[in-house]
């Protein structure tokens, strides 16, 4: 079993999870406009397209961080260890938003028919956490078929079903004889594992060979910037002529995030010293992914700081309540199965040099 953490992880993580909250900022810095401003709103909105990698993303750190460190099998009580630090602050936060969801006035039933939808869902903003279940269940099952498939083989196949699948959803219109079809064309079909089967492939054999990947990247940077600025000049053509949805659960975003994963994992391996930004973000993503949102709903729109100001109150204001609030959270008996845990990082968890424990930790 390799536990040992590697540098790359930590950027990874931290981006998205910026990415992330920068994404809802904008989208509800939108939300709050009445007309279109020009220069100002197109540009922020090819920012908001170029930011669409962070949630696959985080589907690649899931399963990387699995192929790493457990080669040959989980360990006893692993997904029961994961349903205690994942599964119940989903919970307790699907009760939270359906709580704060009520603009139309409270009632009982309906809390108790938002809760049901959030949880069961993935009606919310943590929707994600069924997904990285369905990896960890995905890992169990087929982690040793994988092992004696050639990954080349593996890797198309799985980008072949997935591209067929996000396009089904993408370009074809709701089919009514389908069940909730309007639910499921709208966001229902995020949530199975066959929309990001590609990043689980891409993410296992990652992490079961990390240095030959890092070696690969080494002798083909040209090509990973090259087809980094390609794939975002595609994604940038297809959202005009192609595709009506500005998401990242669309085909074209596959490789798109691929090379943007391969970008940061080139530049960050040639960083010695990781910032302590990194190490602080990257410790508290799971909770800002849980809480931003509600911090979001807190504050009102303000016109007179425009609509970028707005977006940058909106981003550092959730962003900072977000960690205030799970430090805080952290501190009493079992706040970290409410708002999420703070994940510490040891020195020698790490390729760094040696560090101090209160220069990571703190």
């Amino acid at each position: 079993m390799d536990k040992k953490l590697v540098n790359e992880i930590f950027w990874l993580r931290s981006i998205s999870c910026l990415a992330i909250v920068l994404i809802h900022a904008i989208e509800a810095s939108i939300d709050f406009q009445t007309k279109q401003l020009g220069s100002t709103f197109f540009s922020l909105e090819t920012l908001h397209l170029l930011l669409l990698f962070a949630t696959p993303t985080y589907a690649f750190i899931s399963e990387f961080l699995l192929a790493k460190a457990y080669r040959d099998g989980v360990p006893p009580g692993f997904l029961i260890k994961r349903m205690r630090n994942l599964l119940i602050p989903y919970c307790f936060m699907g009760i939270i938003y359906a709580v704060f969801d009520m603009t139309e006035g409270f009632t009982w039933s309906a809390v108790i028919v938002e809760t049901v939808k959030n949880i069961v869902m993935g009606d919310f903003v943590a929707w994600f956490i069924l997904l990285i279940f369905q990896f960890y269940i995905l890992h169990m099952i087929l982690s040793r078929v994988l092992n004696r498939i050639p990954p080349l083989r593996a890797l198309i196949f799985s980008f072949v079903l997935n591209v067929l699948y996000l396009a089904f959803f993408n370009l074809i219109q709701p089919i009514a004889i389908i069940p909730f079809h309007d639910y499921i064309w709208a966001r229902g079909y995020w949530i199975p594992c066959l929309g990001w089967l590609f990043y689980f492939t891409v993410g296992y054999y990652a992490g079961r060979n990390y240095e030959y990947v890092i070696q690969w990247l080494q002798r083909h940077k040209l090509w990973i910037f090259g087809s980094t600025l390609l794939m975002m000049a595609l994604v940038f053509l297809f959202n005009n002529l192609i595709f009506t949805k500005t998401t990242s659960k669309r085909p074209d975003m596959l490789l798109y995030t691929c090379c943007v994963i391969g970008l940061i994992f080139y530049v960050s391996n040639k960083v010695r010293q990781i910032p302590r930004w990194v190490y602080q973000i990257s410790s508290y993503s799971f909770s800002i992914y849980l809480l931003h949102k509600l911090f979001m709903g807190w504050i009102p729109y303000i016109p007179l700081v425009g609509f970028i100001g707005y977006t940058i109150i909106l981003f550092i204001s959730s962003l900072t309540g977000s960690i205030i609030m799970t430090y805080l959270f952290n501190r009493i008996p079992f706040g970290r199965y409410l708002v999420g845990g703070i994940q510490h990082v040891k020195p020698k968890e790490t390729n760094l040099p040696f560090q101090s424990k209160t220069a990571i930790e703190t």
